[in-house]
């Protein structure tokens, strides 16, 4: 997964301020409160606008109750594959473990 860096001149709470402005005009279907709110967290990166090598593209996806959302991550080549793939209590074994518990409980409750 590509990683965002934050301008200097905004939190991380400006950043979910935006987030949940973008939330709450998707549900309401306000278009244009969603675009501005989308506008606003992309001005909020470092480079934004021409995506420089600091910053990937930004898209921005609305989770919905009846949709599971499994974001597969990249990982290029950071996982070399063993002949004993995931041995109990390797490192492997942990993080294939966490993307389950990812997948299953999300990010709510």
């Amino acid at each position: 997964m590509a990683r965002l860096k934050l301008n200097p001149d905004f939190s991380m709470k400006d950043l979910g301020q935006q987030v949940l402005l973008a939330a709450e005009a998707h549900h309401n279907g306000n278009q244009a409160a969603r675009d501005s709110a989308e506008a606003q967290m992309v001005n909020m990166f470092a480079d934004a606008g021409g995506f420089q090598p600091g910053n990937p593209n930004i898209v921005f996806h609305y989770d919905e109750p009846n949709v599971v959302n499994v974001v597969i991550p990249s990982i290029g080549d950071k996982v070399v594959r063993k002949d004993n793939f995931l041995p109990e209590f390797d490192f492997d074994h942990l993080a294939a473990e966490t993307m389950g518990f990812i997948v299953i409980f999300g990010c709510g409750k």
